[in-house]
């Protein structure tokens, strides 16, 4: 068959790279370049050239079988790095990192702080309450810390930047979340307990070397710089406008976001209609850069991802990701990832700026991801991204396989 691929982030090249053997493939990207979230940066610091990424940066076995398995398939070697969580807010001199109890209490302020204490019982409070509790249907995240009575500095200064940075999403989003789809990640992640946490992993190399060898092994089958206008299921087939041509093909898979893939299919289903409509999406605005003055000010309290509030709902996520400790990278140089923090980075430190978009989680979400095989290869058309689970790459590639399973393709 002749199948038309709509994006080449991680669930269009996994669906490529399947498909491309027993199917004449055309992957449709609108960039200049593949990948989606996997954004690696050439740069330089005192001790020579790094790679550093800036969008996919983490996983783990135990949460990332999939994308183990690719990168096994794929011959790509990781190495462990160090996660850890510290969260600063300026204008009331609060930071701290929970990575050690140094970390947590390593300063005079945080001994001695009423409020540090209560926040610290409360984070105590709330992994047990969460190990054990059962949340009541459709319950938001501030519905459920509300009725335990959680509240105050562990709502604004641990759980909503936590999730804010989780997410990358503002905290009033991440509060309307569902209860019950936040506690699962927990859970899944083991973020509720002390022991027995995954070891985290990055690429060698940057999360860039998976992505070289899937196009080396997809060749000329993906076109870049080539955006869709739109696409139409036809009585015979299903026909891709692009701005310089029209093509028809026998199927089309969305590997996109769902609200692109809404925006570009003319007159689809009310079903594939109200499913996208459940996945808004909210834009951040990525800086790559070398200015540590967005890190914790005590370096006892800084982690690999350092969230910053000001102990008020902000507009946007605001953390920023050390790089040199999650990809272990040795120079002096303290090459940082922010979010939404471009105009408190000295300007002749910034290396490179990007936008992504990350998808937003609502009540209405769980019934449609439980049922995603109902949109696949359903009158021609499929979807798949990370918006089918909880957001994150290894849901990405998820999602691509369900795809590849209904074409009879397995990753194994």
């Amino acid at each position: 068959m002749k199948i038309a691929i709509v994006g080449s982030g991680i669930s269009g090249l996994v669906c490529a790279y399947l498909l491309k053997d027993t199917h004449e493939i055309t992957v449709f990207e609108s960039s200049h370049k593949a990948g989606g979230h996997v954004n690696t940066v050439d740069t330089y610091g005192v001790n020579g050239e790094h790679r550093v990424d800036t969008g996919f940066i983490v996983f783990n076995q135990e949460n990332y079988p999939g994308f183990c398995l690719l990168l096994d398939k794929l011959n790509v070697s990781s190495k462990n790095s160090r996660m850890g969580f510290s969260v600063s807010d300026p204008e009331e001199g609060v930071e701290y990192s929970g990575e050690s109890l140094r970390g947590m209490f390593g300063s005079l302020r945080n001994v001695t702080s009423l409020k540090h204490l209560k926040m610290v019982s409360d984070i105590v409070k709330f992994h047990k309450i969460a190990e054990s509790s059962d949340v009541r249907g459709g319950e938001t995240v501030s519905e459920f810390l509300s009725r335990h009575n959680l509240g105050g500095r562990f709502c604004s200064h641990y759980l909503y930047p936590l999730g804010s940075a989780l997410w990358s999403c503002p905290e009033d989003n991440f509060s309307l979340f569902p209860m019950e789809f936040a506690l699962d990640f927990f859970r899944n992640h083991k973020m509720l307990q002390i022991k027995g946490r995954p070891t985290w992993k990055v690429v060698e190399g940057g999360s860039r070397t998976y992505v070289d060898k899937l196009l080396k092994d997809i060749g000329d089958r993906i076109h870049l710089n080539t955006p869709i206008r739109a696409v139409e299921r036809t009585p015979k087939d299903v026909r891709v406008d692009t701005e310089s041509s029209s093509k028809n093909f026998d199927e089309v898979i969305f590997a996109c976001h769902a609200d692109q893939a809404l925006e570009l299919l003319t007159n689809p289903s009310s079903c594939e209609a109200t499913a996208l409509k459940c996945f808004p999406y909210e834009e951040n605005e990525v800086t790559l850069h070398t200015d540590d003055s967005l890190m914790p000010k005590r370096k006892s309290a800084w982690a690999s991802w350092n969230a910053r509030t000001n102990g008020r709902s902000a507009e946007k996520s605001t953390v920023t990701y050390n790089m040199n400790i999650l990809q272990g990278i040795n120079d002096p140089t303290q090459f940082c990832v922010s979010l939404n923090q471009n105009s408190q980075v000295e300007s002749t430190r910034i290396i490179e700026k990007i936008n992504f978009s990350h998808p937003m989680f609502a009540k209405d979400r769980k019934k449609v991801q439980a049922n995603h095989e109902e949109f696949i290869r359903r009158d021609r058309i499929s979807f798949c991204g990370a918006y089918w689970g909880y957001g994150f790459h290894e849901d990405g590639l998820q999602s691509g396989l369900r795809v590849c399973e209904a074409y009879g393709e397995t990753l194994t």
